[in-house]
């Protein structure tokens, strides 16, 4: 039995649309990832933020360690978020600085200290 050939190239369009609609669905849930992680990121650095500015040099080396750990990999997440979103071809970025602002360095802060 054969099939028509329009039958062929609709099933073929379907068989396209349903590949695009994973893809899209994909790249949505990538974006997430990343935005998740890096909330979680941002969330640490909250956390230690305030613990490491009230113990100025004094500061134990591990929350220090931490913190600068924690701001470098915020600081990647952000990144990774900013080159996927370029590759969907969403360019501006204001709205990540909204959403997921990176605290200055503290790091640096406590080091002049």
């Amino acid at each position: 039995m054969t099939l028509d050939p329009r039958t062929r190239a609709g099933r073929r369009e379907e068989c396209q649309e349903c590949i695009q609609v994973e893809i899209a669905r994909e790249k949505a849930n990538m974006l997430g990832r990343i935005a998740r992680k890096l909330e979680r990121a941002l969330a640490e650095l909250a956390e230690l933020g305030p613990e490491l500015e009230s113990n100025g040099r004094q500061g134990s080396v591990q929350i220090r360690t931490r913190y600068a750990r924690s701001y470098a990999r915020a600081g990647e997440l952000r990144w990774f978020l900013v080159v996927q979103r370029e590759a969907l071809g969403l360019r501006e970025h204001a709205d990540l600085d909204r959403l997921y602002p990176l605290p200055a360095s503290q790091t640096l802060a406590t080091d002049r200290d």
